[in-house]
């Protein structure tokens, strides 16, 4: 009895069935591809498509906390697990081969010689678009092909068909695109894996940005009119021939340092209120708020708060570090499917494992609390722990066999 029940073929539903082609709102018709179906972009692209979120990171906020949420990611240590000790982790019992270290230490080389990390950086902007595209630059070196280099390419260059193929919009194929070579273009998709185009933050960011662009307009119109005080020219009823030579003396008051006019004119400044200040100020720290939400996931983290407490920010950089875990962990799953068996396969023909990416997108633990913690455990309970576990918990290479070690109290052995 092996315990593996018998299934038929004909039971396993190994292909989709809720396909493209039968949704209603992402039917493409007789065009042969699919439209972006993103409301905002439908209702005020105005025929720009995807540019239209291009204005976004025009703004100065939400350009930064953008920017903090990529730069989390890219900041990050990463390296390459090899494939045999993934499946251990996971569970099962095949160990790591000399094989599945010798292709994790290339594929890291190959990696590491060209700038991935501009394409990590380059890819997550698919966060705030939906879908990026990069394309590889491969080269022969040592007869290895390898990565020279990653070239980011805005959305706007790609399209999909009903089947989710991204194709190449080039000037001889402006609607339907143009096939993308095997093993050239990566395209990470981010928020909707129904949806081709994916759905980005844009979507939810857009508005709000709007309306802070066009509240600070008006700030500015209130500014000029009411930041100088308006100057009043008086003059006699029976002297109407002095009024143009009065505007002119009000006039220069704006450019020159001082005047002159006759003692028969005379020049007040008016001031109004200035009580609506406030109120323009309110709305843009309003909007920098929703914005930092939609990004970061809270606001403790890039507002000073006027009220607040230690415990709210701890929970605010929590939320926000689970994000940072979430964005690597969905871009390394990508890299780790798509380009990392290119490379291999270009190189390790017949392999069927691969290797993956990790980005150590943790938090660092508190080495300290953790060491008492382990001398609790070791010499007051007396739990019996691998010395291995030391070495690996602590970062500590391991000494060989010979070698001249430090032992407790500071004497060498």
């Amino acid at each position: 009895m092996t315990g593996k029940r018998e299934v038929s073929p004909n039971l396993v539903v190994n292909k989709e069935i809720a396909t493209v082609d039968k949704d209603l709102d992402l039917f493409g018709g007789w065009i042969g591809r699919l439209e972006n179906p993103d409301p905002v972009l439908l209702s005020e692209s105005r025929g720009r498509g995807i540019r239209l979120y291009d204005e976004i990171a025009r703004d100065a906020h939400t350009a930064a906390v953008l920017q903090t949420r990529y730069l989390a990611v890219v900041g990050k240590e990463w390296s390459i697990q090899p494939a045999g000790d993934y499946v251990r982790r996971r569970g099962a019992v095949r160990e790591v081969s000399q094989q599945d270290i010798e292709i994790a230490r290339f594929v890291e080389d190959v990696l590491m010689s060209c700038n991935f990390d501009q394409l990590r950086l380059e890819l997550l902007q698919a966060i705030l678009y939906g879908y990026w595209g990069a394309e590889i630059i491969w080269k022969v070196r040592d007869g290895h092909i390898v990565i020279d280099q990653f070239l980011g390419k805005h959305p706007r260059r790609f399209c999909f068909t009903l089947e989710r193929e991204p194709r190449l919009l080039t000037p001889d194929s402006r609607v339907s695109g143009e096939p993308l070579p095997d093993r050239k273009f990566l395209i990470f998709q981010y928020g909707d894996s129904d949806n081709p185009y994916g759905q980005g933050l844009g979507q939810k960011l857009w508005w709000p940005v709007w309306f802070k662009k066009h509240g600070i307009k008006f700030w500015v119109i209130f500014m000029e009119k009411f930041s100088m005080p308006t100057p009043v020219g008086k003059y006699p009823p029976q002297a109407a021939e002095q009024r143009g030579k009065l505007l002119e003396a009000i006039d220069a008051i704006r450019t020159e340092t001082g005047i002159v006019i006759p003692d028969s004119m005379s020049i007040e400044l008016m001031e109004a209120s200035r009580q609506g200040d406030g109120s323009y100020r309110s709305a843009c720290e309003y909007f920098d708020q929703q914005i930092s939400k939609v990004v970061l996931g809270q606001t403790l983290t890039t507002e000073v708060a006027s009220r607040g407490s230690y415990a709210a920010s701890q929970i605010h950089e929590q939320v926000r570090q689970d994000i940072i875990e979430a964005d690597a962990d969905l871009l390394d799953a990508y890299l780790s499917r798509v380009l990392i068996p290119w490379i291999v396969d270009y190189n390790f023909p017949g392999v069927t494992s691969y290797p993956r990416l990790v980005t150590h997108a943790g938090k660092k633990p508190d080495l300290f609390a953790r060491s008492q913690i382990d001398k609790t455990l070791v010499q007051e309970i007396g739990l019996p722990v691998a010395k291995s576990y030391f070495y690996e918990t602590y970062g500590l290479p391991q000494p060989t066999e010979g070698e001249e070690v430090v032992s407790g109290g500071g004497q060498q052995d």
